[in-house]
Order: structure tokens, then sequence, then C-alpha cells
């Protein structure tokens, strides 16, 4: 049966769907019916394949998969709870490249030394911790970012932020013009023109704020953008250019600090989920492979909306393996479980801080004098709260 991979049994039985022969449309299993099928007939594989694996990843058609993730997302919004208002219409935008191996990968040649293909992500918010991926497009790594902006960027009135890989004037303009906002940040070589400064408010850390011209003579925008100056963490300086003259720049400038929140959702992906290494070597296994981790990703993330459980994803994906072969109702029972008591438990008491000793060890080297004056300097409660420990 060539290399077994017995823990891709539960995960092979959740994601994948199957046709019914009685019906031409597409059915999924249930998973009670997946278990016990396993359990009673003598004749299931006790474990997959990694071949078995790649043929089904290559007959899945991509598009039964993307309409299960876009229903997911459905599903999801409405538990969506905002507390900033900003957040409400904010999309966040970006792309994330994966390395495939170039004899195996022909198809997604990058560089002359390895392939690779290209998450083109769409994130939106649904509450202050939580995001969720809510478009994506699976293409190869070779052409540039800015070739998908008509694709993810479709919605009018809705701000969409993402960095400098997708600025381009030309789409700007045409941004303002049909009523869509953008944050970006500005590349460090384009060619300004300051129209008009704003005054900044009081104790802000936003260095300036101006009404800008982007572009040379020969070829400038016809719109105005607003330009803000302002320093991150590590005290360089941002260029922050966009198309919202209504928002507070302080609201600007954390609007485009919380694009940080898809750098740790591709993190989060590539740490948790299979998206590295794939079973299958073609175009359609790749993609299939990439969008059910997705649908793993918002599974998790429905569940914690449903359920209302006061957890991380990744506890409840430890969940899930620890009941899987349990009854739903035990694992939503252990989901929504809260410890009665109320305390930290039993903490370790620091006896040595309330310990004169401690300072006899300290002060060894140096005089007996220097000692006795750090211990009865000490107040009366001092020693009666070390009598409380010790006794």
């Amino acid at each position: 049966m060539g290399r077994q991979h017995g823990r891709s049994l539960p995960r092979f039985c959740a994601a994948f769907a199957v046709r019914s022969p009685a019906s031409s449309g597409l059915s999924f299993l249930n998973f009670s019916t997946i278990c016990s099928s396993v359990t009673t007939n003598p004749f299931c594989l006790n474990s997959i394949s990694a071949s078995q694996l790649s043929r089904k990843h290559n007959q899945v058609d991509p598009a039964t998969l993307a309409v299960l993730f876009f229903d997911l997302v459905r599903q999801i919004r409405p538990h969506t709870q905002y507390h900033c208002v900003w957040k409400q219409n904010m999309k966040i935008i970006d792309s994330s490249t994966i390395s495939l191996c170039l004899t195996k990968y022909k198809w997604a040649t990058f560089r002359k030394t390895k392939s690779g293909v290209k998450i083109h992500l769409r994130l939106v918010f649904q509450n202050e911790e939580d995001v969720v991926p809510e478009k994506v497009i699976v293409t190869k790594a070779k052409p540039s970012d800015r070739t998908q902006m008509d694709v993810l960027i479709d919605e009018t009135d809705a701000t969409y932020v993402f960095d400098r890989g997708y600025v381009d004037d030309e789409k700007f303009d045409r941004y303002c013009d049909d009523g869509i906002f953008f944050v970006t940040r500005l590349k460090k070589n384009a060619v300004t023109r300051t129209l008009h400064s704003f005054r900044l408010p009081e104790n802000s850390s936003v260095l300036s704020d101006e009404m800008v011209l982007v572009g040379t003579p020969q070829k400038r925008m016809d719109n105005v953008l607003r330009l803000i100056k302002t320093v991150d963490t590590k005290g360089n300086e941002l260029l922050i250019l966009t198309n919202r003259f209504d928002l507070e720049v302080e609201e600007i400038s954390d609007m485009y600090r919380s694009r940080w929140a898809i750098e740790l959702f591709f993190k989060w992906l590539k740490q948790h989920t299979k998206v590295k290494t794939f079973y299958g070597t073609s175009e359609k296994a790749v993609t299939n492979q990439i969008l059910i981790a997705l649908i793993y990703y918002c599974l998790h993330l429905l569940i914690k909306m449903e359920t209302k459980a006061d957890l991380t994803l990744v506890q409840l994906s430890r969940l899930l393996r620890s009941y899987l072969w349990h009854s739903y109702e035990k694992w939503v029972e252990r989901i929504q479980y809260r410890p009665k008591r109320t305390s930290r438990g039993r903490q370790k008491s620091n006896r040595d801080t309330y310990f004169p000793w401690v300072w006899l060890r300290k002060y060894r080297i140096q005089s007996f004098t220097k000692w006795t004056e750090t211990t009865f300097s000490l107040d009366f409660s001092f020693f009666v709260n070390w009598l409380k420990i010790t006794v």
C-alpha cells in the first residue's frame, strides 16, 4: 500500500466530499456515519497512503472547495462584533509566497532554482482578536501582486489597506473616482507636491498631515491624496498615503498598523496547517490543499463563534483531536467548560524575600554593619509577614 499516514485519516474524512450515486449533486458525508463505518466495516482501510491523497486531490474540482469556503465565510460574518468604528468596513489585502521544488513543480517556475505559488488574500476583522479570510486567489508566484488588485478590490464604500507592493497611481485615480477608499504606504522614491498642511492635535504621535499630489509633472495623479508622516514602534518613519480625509490622523495610523493582522494570519496558516508540503504535484492538487487549509481555519473559527468558547483556535484543534472518537456533545461540553474555582490556586511562596539571611549572603563580602543596617531598616510589618509565612 505504500507509505502509510495513519494520522491523516480524520482530516481526509472530514475534508473531502464524494458524489452520491443516487443524484448528480454533491453530498457531504456525515462525520458520525464515517466514524461508524470505520469501526464496523472490517474491510475499511486503517490508514491512507500519500498516493491515495494525491489522486483524490487531483480528482476534486477546486471550484467545489471554493464554494464550500465562501459558504463558511458567509456563516461566520453574522457573528461580527466591533468596538472600533473604522474596522467595520476595513479590508486588508496581501499575499504570501510558498516555495516549491523546481523539479516537481515545473509549471510554477518562479526563479532559476525554485518554483512557487502565491496566495492572494483579502482579510476582514471578525472582532478585536479574530480575523476571517474573505476572498482568496491562488496563482503562480511569478506575477506581481498588482495583477490581482482588480479581483480583490471590487467593493465600494470600503477601505482597503495594503502595503507598497500594490502601489499603482493609475488605479488610485480610478479608485478615487469610483468611491473606493484605500490606505497604503508610499514608496521611498515617490515624488510628491504639498498643497496644504493640516493642523495636528495636541500630544499627537503623527509628525505631519498634508494634502499632496503624487507623481512627476509629466505623469501626475489627477486626484489629491492625504500624506501622513508617523513613526513605528522602532522609531522608523512611515509615509502613509490615503484618500480618506474624514478620519483623524490617529485612526489612519492605527488602521495601517492593523495591517499586521494578515501577516500573523499567514504565519498561523503555515505553522498549524499543511500548506508548505503538498501531496500532489499538479496545479489542481496544490490549489485544493490550500483551500482545504482555509476551510480548516474557517471551521474552527465558526465553532468558536457559535459556541462562544473563550479558547484559541489551536486549543480548539487540540480538543478536537482528543475527543475525535467521542460524541459531539462531550466535545462541546469540554469546550464550554468553565472551572468553578475563581482563585489562582496554591501559589509558591517566595520565602527568601522575607528571610533576613538572604541579605547576609548578598553582603557576605562586605561588612557586617551594612547587613545589619539593611535588615533592621525594615519596618515592623515586614517581620509580621515573615512570621506568617514561616510559622
